[in-house]
């Protein structure tokens, strides 16, 4: 059942786990081999400059900087995530579109934030929406264990705890949540 923001999170972590209940992969069971078949895109390889994964899945075409820690998260297509980010079991979707480095820097140069993860950031129990762009040092980790928020003119919203970042959201350097 994927009928709540908290079921939809929970069924595509749960794919981060060793043995999961959907296998993507077509190991035989019952006697049978069901892989999943998708639509191919033409993007190159993640690049990982360093950091650790442990129980996660990283999609195509992402950039991963050293001293990330991601741990039970997925991380989607086209995700850029700067110097020591953590994600804990976090569903990063990922983003439409890259942002080249010279255009990173001109973003950066003009005060704004790039797409992705900037520096030192931490986030814990999330669903990251597409196109997002997260500042550096922000706590995304619900610090006041709130169970219901809604936050849209600063890009976020809490339901059952779980804290949801929306599409194309911004959320400054330093935040809190």
């Amino acid at each position: 059942d994927i009928g709540t923001i908290k079921s939809f999170y929970k069924a595509n972590l749960a794919l981060t786990q060793k043995n999961p209940k959907f296998d993507f992969y077509g190991k035989v069971r019952a006697g049978k081999s069901r892989p999943v078949y998708t639509r191919s895109r033409t993007l190159p390889p993640s690049q990982v400059v360093g950091g650790r994964f442990n129980q996660s899945m990283l999609a195509k075409g992402c950039y991963v900087d050293d001293g990330c820690n991601i741990n039970g998260s997925i991380v989607g297509i086209r995700t850029h995530l700067e110097k020591d980010v953590t994600l804990d079991e976090v569903l990063f979707i990922g983003s439409d579109f890259y942002e080249v480095d010279d255009l990173r820097e001109e973003i950066i140069s003009e005060g704004k934030i790039p797409l992705g993860v900037g520096e030192g950031t931490v986030i814990r129990k999330a669903i990251v929406d597409k196109n997002a762009r997260i500042g550096k040092n922000c706590k995304l980790v619900n610090v006041n264990g709130i169970k219901k928020l809604k936050n849209p003119k600063k890009g976020y919203y809490i339901d059952d705890g779980l804290i949801v970042i929306m599409s194309g959201a911004i959320i400054p350097d330093g935040t809190v949540i």
